[in-house]
């Protein structure tokens, strides 16, 4: 009578120790504790950008799966995005930087874009994806003008051309 329940137990046992050995870094840390002696700003952020690399991908493993909405993954590329422009120095860091998450947004608004065909999504999701991509753009196309020496807001047209003033 005894036994069932001990299988069971040790089931359930084993299984939490073999998902807890397969997350990585999955560790909770004391968030009370301080920073480490010697720890730097850039190691901190490195760190930082590593966790939210790993919530992107979970996230996106779960829009594919249709567990999650297409918003929580634009987010989470966004955060990643924010992180990776905080660590780069460089302007041809940035332009990369911006060209990899207008590679991501095209290939999310693609999967959005059949996930709808196939009523695996809505229409919603499918606009969110649109819109994080023109995004995109428009943020390689700043960056780029930035790097020419063109003020990089929103009154000049693509190519960094101011318009004519009358």
């Amino acid at each position: 009578m005894h036994r069932p329940k001990l299988q069971v137990a040790l089931s359930v046992a084993v299984t939490a120790i073999v998902l807890g050995s397969a997350m990585p870094s999955a560790k909770a840390e004391d968030p009370g504790k301080p920073p480490a002696k010697g720890a730097s700003v850039e190691t901190l952020l490195k760190k930082r950008l590593d966790v939210l690399q790993q919530i992107a991908k979970l996230r996106r493993a779960a829009y594919l799966a249709g567990e999650a909405g297409v918003n929580s993954v634009i987010q989470s590329q966004l955060d990643v995005l924010h992180a990776k422009l905080e660590l780069a120095g460089k302007p041809a860091e940035r332009i990369a930087i911006r060209k990899e998450i207008l590679k991501q947004a095209r290939d999310l608004e693609v999967v959005a874009g059949k996930r709808y065909q196939a009523n695996a999504a809505t229409q919603i999701d499918l606009l969110a994806a649109k819109a994080f991509r023109l995004r995109a753009e428009a943020d390689l196309l700043r960056e780029q003008s930035a790097k020419h020496g063109h003020h990089p807001d929103h009154k000049h047209r693509v190519g960094g051309v101011p318009p004519k003033r009358k």
